[in-house]
């Protein structure tokens, strides 16, 4: 299926943090894995794992994009091919975007699509008020 199977002797190794997640690398991905061995697979973002925002993380299904909550729960279906963290209860989410070329960097672009907001249960809303 594509999501690693550990042990349960390395699971007892491994290093939880205050969300009872660990890390692992497998494939060509980082994975949050819990007590129990669940795993999901999460963008990598600054060379680690996403990181959870607003107690939601990014991760693949497939080669869509979804969020998961600390349980490695999916908060809503994932039907993105790319979204940013929440920040103040919304998310900036795209479909039909692709990736564009690598800056000096080494960072890559989202370019085209439908870039929209959504909120914690994946409704479309309104963009933010810039300030």
């Amino acid at each position: 299926t594509g999501s690693p199977r550990i042990e349960e002797q390395t699971l007892a190794q491994l290093d939880y943090d205050d969300d009872g997640l660990a890390v692992v690398w497998a494939g060509d991905s980082f994975h949050y894995v819990n007590r129990q061995g669940r795993t999901q697979a999460v963008i990598t973002w600054d060379n680690g794992p996403d990181p959870l925002a607003e107690g939601l993380m990014r991760g693949r299904v497939g080669a869509r994009i979804g969020y998961f909550d600390a349980r490695l729960g999916q908060a809503f279906p994932a039907t993105f091919d790319f979204g940013w963290p929440f920040t103040d209860g919304i998310a900036q989410v795209c479909n039909g975007c692709r990736r564009g070329p690598a800056d000096a960097q080494g960072h890559i672009p989202m370019e085209g699509g439908e870039w929209f907001h959504i909120d914690r249960q994946g409704r479309r809303v309104p963009a933010p008020a810039t300030p």
